[in-house]
């Protein structure tokens, strides 16, 4: 069980109420997730204790950045976003293994805001990732994957 490694306000299953997750189709899902896909800094068990930050192995056409705060040390991180809303297309791999990539149809216009655009379909572009997906709670989920016509 590596449920340790996840912040105090999702640690249980009932604190997942109105989440992606919080639907018929997938709630059965959530206490197997706690237990079974989650790994990160603050984990107590040395084999699930993974990086602060993901390390950028591969970073081709991706501009956007995320900031967090890294409670632990009250230091600012910047690593690369897995979603790039304003590039055409953009390939990224980090360490833990998570490989992201997204392309925007020629045909469709992209965004050129620096606020998120609105939901996009398969006909406007597809995004692909899989691997161990970081978050904004600094945690990996693994294995976590998605492909589809919109970011996720």
């Amino acid at each position: 069980m590596v449920k340790s490694a996840l912040p105090e306000h999702i640690n249980e299953s009932h604190e997942w109420a109105g989440t992606d997750h919080d639907t018929w189709l997938m709630r059965w899902y959530i206490p197997f997730k706690i237990k079974f896909c989650v790994y990160g800094p603050r984990a107590k068990e040395s084999w699930a204790r993974w990086r602060r930050i993901p390390k950028t192995l591969a970073n081709l056409n991706a501009s956007r950045i995320e900031t967090l705060q890294d409670c632990l040390t009250k230091e600012l991180l910047e690593c690369p976003s897995v979603i790039q809303y304003w590039e055409r297309w953009h390939f990224l791999v980090q360490w833990p293994l998570h490989f992201s990539f997204h392309y925007y149809w020629p045909w469709t216009k992209v965004p050129k805001s620096t606020v998120r655009p609105g939901d996009f379909t398969i006909k406007d572009m597809v995004y692909i990732r899989f691997g161990a997906r970081f978050d904004q709670d600094q945690v990996y989920w693994f294995p976590s994957a998605f492909v589809g016509g919109d970011f996720n």
